[in-house]
């Protein structure tokens, strides 16, 4: 059973439910909980737009857990039922892994973001041909106010 959970640092209700959710680990050892920061992570703030996307919902904050069919924005104590029925239903039923909506696999994890410096390498030739062209404006313009 594979359980998405997406929250915030910061975020109250997400810190309630953090070790709720690890919690249940221990109680249902077949379960296997993925847990995303969308705060500072725009990989995994793009996942959770895309699961909120293919279970066919609007984003409504965090937390937010996808398992099975079930989407649960928000988090208190009175919610705890719901968690277990959805994964007591994945048990004793079978549910596909949210991942599978996005057409991930455990296999295939969320693409790494890239790193600053190939950020820098794609940003060179522009840079150079800017700065070639603020030389030669600057020349022109100076040679004009000479004569």
């Amino acid at each position: 059973v594979d359980l998405y959970f997406f929250y915030r640092e910061g975020c109250p209700y997400c810190a309630q439910a953090k070790p709720f959710l690890e919690g249940l680990k221990s109680q249902y050892p077949s379960l296997r909980l993925y847990e995303y920061e969308i705060s500072q992570d725009p990989v995994n703030q793009e996942l959770y737009l895309e699961m909120v996307r293919a279970y066919n919902q609007e984003p409504e904050g965090v937390p937010a857990v996808f398992i099975g069919e079930k989407v649960i924005f928000g988090y208190d104590e009175s919610m705890n039922g719901q968690f277990l029925q959805a994964i007591q239903n994945c048990i004793q039923k079978g549910c596909s892994s949210p991942s599978e909506k996005i057409k991930l696999t455990d296999k295939q994890p969320p693409v790494e973001p890239q790193s600053i410096n190939l950020n820098l390498q794609q940003l060179f030739w522009p840079i150079i041909v800017i700065i070639f062209l603020i030389l030669i404006f600057s020349f022109l313009f100076r040679r004009k106010s000479v004569k």
